[in-house]
């Protein structure tokens, strides 16, 4: 069984790129069963998940290659500042001093949106008054994989899959179930 898929990207939304996998996952694993094959076929997970290992191990990879996501890892916080509809650059200097950056990552400030050809960082919010004016707490999410964890086809040793001006990044990635299939 393949699955192929190219995640959303937003820089504050790691936590819906995890959900978006967990969910996959699940739904493939489910269709697996409902087709009753005996001996169910092997899964690969193939796709650009927009998470690249210079920031840190993003809660995708964490989540593949153990099986399981705790509800205290980063990306849940990263996320908080997230709402749907804010353009890549958007977030107030505040949310995004206060977003937890990821370990050994940067995330961008408003100096560098500001200096950016698109302009300068607006709120994700509706109006001012919707902005939040006191930290929440983020809890985040158990998460585990039905199918169990899956191993990386070059063990996470490629530097990059994306090369443009400018930017360099590991962001396609191959994964399979190691105790189904073998990598030469």
């Amino acid at each position: 069984c393949v699955v192929n898929t190219h995640l959303f990207y937003h820089p504050y939304a790691p936590h819906i790129r995890t959900m978006h996998t967990a969910a996959i996952l699940e739904e493939a694993v489910a269709l697996l069963g409902r087709l009753g094959c005996s001996p169910s076929p092997a899964m690969l997970f193939v796709g650009d998940l927009n998470s690249d290992l210079n920031d840190g191990i993003p809660g995708v990879v964490e989540l593949l290659q153990s099986g399981r996501l705790g509800a205290d890892f980063w990306d849940w916080d990263q996320g908080a500042p997230f709402r749907w509809g804010m353009n890549e650059e958007e977030g107030s200097e505040a949310q995004q001093a206060a977003a937890p950056k990821p370990p050994g990552g940067r995330l961008a400030t408003a100096a560098d949106a500001a200096a950016s050809p698109n302009g300068p960082i607006h709120s994700g919010y509706d109006t001012p008054s919707d902005e939040p004016r006191h930290s929440v707490a983020v809890v985040g999410a158990d998460v585990t994989l039905p199918c169990g964890s899956l191993s990386s086809a070059d063990d996470l040793k490629t530097p990059f899959t994306n090369y443009t001006s400018g930017y360099k990044a590991l962001l396609d990635y191959v994964w399979y179930q190691p105790e189904r299939l073998q990598v030469r």
